[in-house]
């Protein structure tokens, strides 16, 4: 992503990137606070959620970045197949009774894309989607998605586009996908040799978790085993946050750079009087 401005807006909140180009594309980009770049592309920290609370072993960092193409559109459904590009960063420390048995982990979504090592940055949609090979016999199942369920969510019809998308600006989605779920990723691989890519949810009542998703497959180079791990048992984490005031997606660039000049323009003209 090559944003030109980052406004915080808040302690409470996701970073809100613009930039002054016409929309091509809008992103969600939102995460624990980050004391260094090692997690953060950008090596800015960020505190966008309430709490942040593990319940088995103890993962606190997190960052995602994930970018669509297109203009975001009021009443859209978006899902992993309008995904331009994608970074997710987690990591923290793991209870001894794990399957992988680390002490700890970073996990970077980039580190492996089809089967090699990927070049530092986000990778593409096609390439996310590579990490968990769609099986067209697969039922609708959060847990081991098909195509369409790893990522989702929906815009509010009603929706203001003006100041970004805010959690409470997202429409519940099916009962299949939880309750009172507003936005669903899951990131989980299959034959990757990886045991923590993440499974999130986020929730219209301002709760939510972020957890390892049920990968397995392949070979992890540390342990030498198959991998083969269920949702939740190398961490879990609870989330809180205030939906109305939660940021998670940028406003439309050049919408929103008509909408910081009129404002600016207003205010020079109310100190003048």
């Amino acid at each position: 992503m090559i944003p030109s401005k980052i406004l915080a807006l808040g302690a409470a909140t996701a970073l809100l990137l613009s930039s002054a180009s016409p929309a091509r594309a809008f992103s969600l980009i939102f995460g624990n606070d980050i004391p260094n770049g090692s997690f953060n592309p950008q090596g800015t920290g960020l505190q966008s959620f309430d709490t942040v609370v593990p319940t088995f072993s103890s993962m606190t960092f997190f960052y995602f970045e994930i970018e669509f193409f297109g203009a975001a559109q009021q009443g859209a459904v978006y899902t992993e197949n309008e995904i331009k590009s994608i970074s997710y960063n987690l990591g923290g420390t793991l209870d001894p009774s794990t399957p992988s048995g680390f002490p700890g982990f970073k996990f970077q979504v980039n580190h492996i894309v089809d089967g090699i090592a990927a070049p530092r940055g986000p990778i593409t949609g096609t390439q996310f989607l590579g990490l968990n090979p769609l099986n067209p016999t697969n039922p609708l199942n959060p847990l081991d998605p098909p195509q369409g369920n790893r990522v989702r969510f929906q815009i509010s019809p009603t929706a203001s586009l003006l100041d970004g998308i805010q959690l409470d600006e997202l429409v519940v989605l099916d009962p299949e996908y939880g309750t009172n779920t507003v936005f669903h990723f899951n990131g989980t691989e299959k034959d990757t040799g990886r045991y923590h890519p993440a499974f999130l949810q986020l929730k219209s009542d301002g709760t939510g978790f972020i957890t390892n998703g049920d990968n397995e497959g392949g070979v992890n180079p540390a342990t030498m085993e198959v991998v083969d791990v269920a949702v939740g048992e190398e961490y879990n984490t609870d989330l809180t946050f205030t939906a109305s005031t939660f940021t998670i997606g940028i406003p439309e660039p050049g919408v929103f750079g008509m909408f910081l000049l009129a404002s600016g323009l207003l205010a020079a003209r109310r100190r003048r009087a």
